[in-house]
């Protein structure tokens, strides 16, 4: 028997059970996210295998995980997650919280932290596998 999430929800691969929901997290307004998505890839391009050198300059993009939204994608709007690890939002520092990129403020010039939405926890979007 297929069990589906229902409309609004994604599952992201992990079965209906974990279905999560793309709105803003009303409890996560003071959650701000400083770091644009240029400031992530070069996280990606000086880190590899997310091991930072010692040398690395300083305000580097925290840890992270991005991925796109699949079926709660809206085109324009949303269409891109990023998990950071270890932000005051996330509970501890193994823990893991999660914004979305609001294209339209995003586009032309990136705005950080405006360009950004608070999600939640990924404990409870259910979103990684960590």
């Amino acid at each position: 028997m297929c069990i589906q999430c229902p409309y609004g929800t994604h599952a992201c691969g992990v079965g209906a059970l974990n279905c999560a929901v793309l709105s803003p997290a009303s409890e996560y307004t003071e959650c701000e996210l400083p770091y644009t998505l240029k400031q992530f890839r070069d996280r990606s391009r000086l880190c590899p295998l997310d091991v930072c050198p010692t040398d690395a300059p300083p305000g580097i993009a925290p840890r992270f995980k991005t991925g796109g939204l699949g079926k709660l994608m809206e085109a324009g709007v949303f269409e891109v997650y990023v998990c950071v690890q270890g932000h005051p939002c996330s509970g501890s520092i193994d823990a893991w919280f999660c914004w979305v990129l609001d294209e339209r403020k995003a586009t032309p010039y990136e705005t950080a932290p405006d360009q950004w939405v608070a999600w939640g926890r990924t404990e409870q979007l259910k979103l990684l596998q960590i």
